[in-house]
C-alpha cells in the first residue's frame, strides 16, 4: 500500500515510497560521475526524480516499466517539482498495479459482483459451471477482473476488459428480448468469453503491452485455445455447444481482414460481432471527444483518428433535461380545445 502519492508531493517533503519508472535516462556529470535522470509514475501522475552518483545497481534497478522503492526529498528544479533521489532499492512489499497504472473508472467489486449475478442466471448448467471457472474466484477470473482490454484502441486501463465485457453483456440481454429466437444462454456465453484471450494476449504488471505470445499468436487464437481447455475440464462438455462457443471466439472480430479466421455463421455470433464492435468504438469516440474538449480545442471536430480512420464532429447538441410540461390556464379560464373536422369534399386530402 502506497504511503504518498504524486499529487500530494510539494517541495521539501521526504519521500519514501514505491514508484514506477516511466522513463530513465543515464547522464554523466561533470566529475564523470553516473547520474539517473527519470519520470516517477502513480495512478495520480508523474513527477521527474534525479539520483546522482548512481551505480551499476542503481542503473540495473531503474529501467523502464520497473518499481522502485525510492528515498530522497522533493525540490524544485527550474520552477518544477523533482525528486531528489538520496537511495533506490527494491520494492519492500508485493506491488499492486493498481497503485500506479490507469484503472476503469468502475468499482471492480461492483464489477465482479455484476458478472457473479449474470453467470448465476445462465440456465444450461455445464455452461454455467464453464463462465464460473472462466470469470470466477479462480486464477483465469482474477486475471480477467485485472486485465484491459486494449494497450491503446479501447478501455485500456486495469479492469478495462471486465467492464467492456459488462457494457457488452447489457447490450446483449436487451438483443436476448428484443429478438427472442435468440438463445440467451449461447449468446451470454460468447459475449462474456469472446475477448477472454486478453488475458493471456497482454502483459499488465507495470505496463500495457503484448507477450511475445500475444504477438504471434493475438487473443481470438489464445482465447479459442483457453476456453476449449476450460471445456476439457468438464465431463461430458457438449460437443455442439463446444463447437458453437468456440465459433462466436473465432468470428467476433466479423472479416477476414480483423482477424477473424472464420466469418459469423449462426445469429448469436452476428449479434456478439456487433454489440462487442459497438461497445468498442463508442468507447474508444467518447474518449477522443473528451480529450479533445478537455484541450479547449475550439474547432468543431477532433483530429483524425487511426483506429476509426476518421475525425469526429462535435457539434452535435448536448442532451438537454425534458421541459416541464405548461401549467395551463386557471380552471375558470379553461377554452375547450379547436378540433377540425374535415367535410366530405376534403376527407381524402
Amino acid at each position: 500500500m502506497k504511503n504518498i502519492w504524486v499529487s500530494d508531493l510539494s517541495a521539501s517533503s521526504p519521500v519514501s515510497d514505491v514508484f514506477l519508472v516511466q522513463e530513465c535516462t543515464v547522464g554523466t556529470a561533470r566529475d564523470d560521475s553516473m547520474f539517473l535522470r527519470m519520470k516517477l509514475q502513480d495512478r495520480t501522475g508523474v513527477i521527474e526524480a534525479v539520483k546522482w552518483a548512481a551505480s551499476p545497481y542503481d542503473q540495473q534497478l531503474a529501467r523502464v516499466a520497473s518499481y522502485v522503492q525510492v528515498r530522497g526529498r522533493v525540490d524544485t528544479y527550474q520552477g518544477n517539482l523533482q525528486i531528489k533521489v538520496d537511495r533506490l532499492s527494491v520494492p519492500e512489499q508485493e506491488v499492486d498495479p493498481a497503485d500506479f497504472l490507469l484503472v476503469s473508472p468502475r468499482d471492480r467489486d461492483e464489477m465482479v459482483g455484476e458478472m457473479r449475478a449474470c453467470v448465476e442466471s445462465i440456465e444450461n448448467p455445464q455452461v454455467r459451471t464453464l463462465l464460473e471457472e472462466a470469470t470466477g474466484d479462480t486464477e483465469l477470473g482474477r486475471k480477467f477482473a485485472m486485465a484491459p482490454a486494449a494497450v491503446r484502441y479501447h478501455h485500456a486501463y486495469l479492469g478495462g476488459l471486465l467492464e467492456h465485457t459488462l457494457s457488452v453483456v447489457q447490450i446483449a440481454e436487451f438483443m436476448a428480448q428484443h429478438y427472442p429466437e435468440l438463445n440467451r444462454d449461447l449468446l451470454l456465453a460468447g459475449v462474456i468469453l469472446h475477448d477472454i484471450g486478453k488475458t493471456e494476449e497482454l502483459s499488465f504488471h507495470s505496463t500495457f503491452r503484448y507477450k511475445d505470445s500475444g504477438q504471434l499468436l493475438g487473443h481470438i487464437t489464445q482465447g479459442a485455445i483457453l476456453v476449449n481447455r476450460l471445456m476439457d475440464a468438464i465431463p461430458d462438455f457438449d460437443p455442439l455447444w463446444r463447437t458453437l462457443i468456440t465459433h462466436i471466439i473465432l468470428s467476433h472480430h466479423g472479416k477476414h481482414e480483423f482477424g477473424s479466421p472464420v466469418l459469423p455463421a449462426f445469429r448469436e455470433a452476428v449479434v456478439v460481432h456487433y454489440i462487442e464492435d459497438l461497445d468498442s468504438k463508442m468507447q474508444l469516440m467518447g474518449r477522443e471527444m473528451e480529450s479533445a474538449l478537455s484541450q479547449g480545442i475550439e474547432e468543431n471536430w477532433t483530429k483524425k483518428i487511426p483506429a476509426i480512420d476518421r475525425a469526429l464532429f462535435k457539434g452535435v447538441p448536448t442532451k438537454q433535461p425534458p421541459e416541464p410540461p405548461p401549467t395551463g390556464p386557471p380552471d375558470d379560464e379553461y377554452q375547450p380545445p379547436i378540433c377540425w373536422l374535415p367535410d366530405a369534399s376534403t376527407s381524402d386530402l
